[in-house]
């Protein structure tokens, strides 16, 4: 099933060219103030779909089996650092503002985790392994010590292991000459 991504398409380049003059520029300057204006403007075409999940890959984003602006540089360097932060999907939902974009940039950047409050009507799924690691690191109790010793190996003292190699390299070299 193919479906129609011209206002997906037009929200996802105002979220591109934001995402590449976030990294060049402060937040004050405006050409950032403009592109932030025209991602609120295009948010209007996704909060018309309902709620849209968009599925996270290396090279970029994937919405029902199509592969979302596939030549835009900037999306698929804001997919792939997502990705190499163990996001798997964005869900968006409706209400979700310029700001909670931003917030989106700020953990594809590493600067905020992906459960952060920021984040607003986004949210982001985690691949297995990495919601698996992240409780991981949140739990408070210590991890429990290992109380057994290791198997113990048989005493070989050096000089026994050293002398047998060196005995036969001397026999070789003194029958030789």
């Amino acid at each position: 099933m193919v479906v129609d991504t011209a206002g997906v398409d037009r929200a996802l380049g105002a979220i591109g060219t934001t995402f590449r003059l976030t990294r060049l520029y402060p937040p004050t300057h405006p050409a950032v103030a403009e592109a932030l204006r025209q991602i609120g403007e295009a948010l209007s075409a996704l909060a018309a779909l309902g709620t849209v999940e968009w599925k996270v890959g290396a090279t970029g984003l994937h919405w029902h089996g199509q592969h979302l602006l596939p030549r835009n540089s900037q999306i698929a360097e804001l997919a792939g650092l997502l990705y190499g932060r163990g996001i798997r999907a964005v869900t968006l939902n409706p209400g979700m503002t310029s700001e909670h974009v931003l917030s989106l940039f700020a953990v594809a950047t590493g600067t905020i985790p992906p459960d952060d409050a920021t984040l607003g009507r986004i949210t982001l799924a985690l691949g297995r392994r990495t919601s698996q690691r992240l409780e991981r690191l949140r739990t408070t109790t210590p991890a429990p010590q290992r109380t057994a010793s290791p198997p113990s190996r048989p005493a070989v003292s050096p000089a026994s292991t050293l002398d047998s190699p060196m005995k036969s390299a001397t026999k070789r070299v003194r029958g030789c000459s």
